[in-house]
């Protein structure tokens, strides 16, 4: 189904991110609580991606861990799964 299709077709044109080492719950008062989106990428110092953190997982953070780093509950991004939006995206689905 994936086949001819960009990753750019399948991407949100400007997601908001979760620079890594924002609080969790600055994060999810001025970002997640109002965003429209389910899962954050996460970057690092120089704006590139890193993780990813959904807000599924932010809703499971105790009260007690909430001033914690977002990249300690952030999943990590293997190597292999970035793609750059002219790249095929068929092969992502695999």
């Amino acid at each position: 189904a994936a086949e001819g299709v960009r990753v750019r077709d399948l991407m949100v044109p400007e997601p908001e991110c979760a620079p890594s080492w924002r609080p969790i719950g600055e994060f999810i008062a001025s970002v997640a609580a109002r965003s429209r989106q389910s899962a954050f990428p996460v970057t690092g110092f120089g704006g590139e991606p890193c993780g990813v953190v959904t807000l599924a997982r932010l809703t499971r953070v105790p009260p007690a861990r909430t001033g914690d780093r977002i990249d300690s509950v952030a999943v990590a991004l293997p190597h292999d799964y970035l793609a750059a939006p002219e790249d095929p995206a068929a092969p992502l689905a695999a």
